[in-house]
């Protein structure tokens, strides 16, 4: 993105790439960074063609792929579900939920989403009124990426928290 034009298109390239290689395991992956980061960042929507998309490669990778590409697709088609404006969050909110308390397992593929479940659980904790709960999950998320230096969900997060602080509009959440 970037401000340059044409991001778009490379994204639609990227994907049609990723279709031409054949291989699950790199449309899947494709499908993961094209759309994780620019759908939390808000900088792309999640439309009828990213959910029908997300949709086909969760479908497929549950009939044929290991463990940790079903869950790059569980986590894609969850943060697209979320994000949409239709009547499937609902279920984004649950495939996230339920990937947050598989994360607490020992055999959980990769901890370092937890944070961007927690991120996205929190935006809908606060859509749906828990203003409260949303502050307190961002407040840990952002606390816990500073103690370990990672910063690539860092921005989400303080969007998330400041959004609802901004909401909450207490005598300590505003100067």
């Amino acid at each position: 993105c970037l401000g340059q034009a044409g991001w778009k298109d490379d994204i639609d390239g990227a994907l049609a790439m990723a279709d031409q290689v054949g291989e699950l395991t790199g449309r899947v992956g494709i499908r993961y960074y094209t759309y994780l980061e620019p759908i939390v960042s808000g900088v792309l929507v999640s439309n009828t063609t990213v959910l029908r998309d997300t949709a086909d490669t969760l479908a497929t990778t549950e009939q044929v792929s290991d463990d940790f590409q079903l869950l790059l697709a569980r986590v894609t088609r969850g943060v697209a579900l979320i994000h949409q404006h239709g009547p499937k969050r609902e279920a984004g909110l649950q495939l996230l939920t339920d990937l947050r308390e598989a994360a607490q397992g020992e055999q959980f593929p990769n901890p370092g989403m937890v944070p961007l479940f927690d991120i996205c659980i929190a935006k809908e904790q606060a859509r749906l009124g828990d203003i409260d709960g949303a502050i307190a999950r961002c407040r840990a998320v952002s606390g816990e990426l500073v103690a370990i230096g990672a910063m690539v969900w860092n921005a989400p997060a303080t969007d998330v928290l400041v959004t609802a602080l901004l909401r909450r509009g207490g005598d300590s959440d505003l100067w």
